[in-house]
């Protein structure tokens, strides 16, 4: 697999912040009886709000936002002290909060 990847990140110090990324993901597949390729194109963005004295971090974020239709397979290894993840790639268009919250 062969990615090539750029973006660019504002962070305001009143605790807003986006994001974006962009870039091109060359990959060929062989597994089995099963091989291809699949070539695509990347764009995610986000933004949020890092909330104050490091309580959390609330954002909004976009992956695929081209909608491409996407074949890769990212299989992360799970175990017991470690959870599945996030694929790397989203198959399709998708949107998603996330809220990360520290409670001392």
């Amino acid at each position: 697999m062969t990615e090539l990847r750029g973006g660019v990140n504002y962070f305001h110090p009143a605790g807003f912040f986006a994001s974006a990324c962009a870039g091109y993901v060359w990959h060929e597949f062989k597994e089995g009886s099963r091989s291809g390729k699949d070539n695509f194109p990347i764009l995610d963005a986000a933004v949020g709000f890092r909330l104050t004295d490091d309580r959390g971090v609330l954002s909004l974020e976009i992956q695929n936002a081209l909608g491409e239709e996407v074949q890769f397979e990212d299989r992360p290894l799970v175990s017991v002290n470690n959870p599945p993840a996030l694929p790397r790639y989203a198959r399709e268009f998708t949107v998603f909060a996330r809220a990360t919250l520290n409670f001392e």
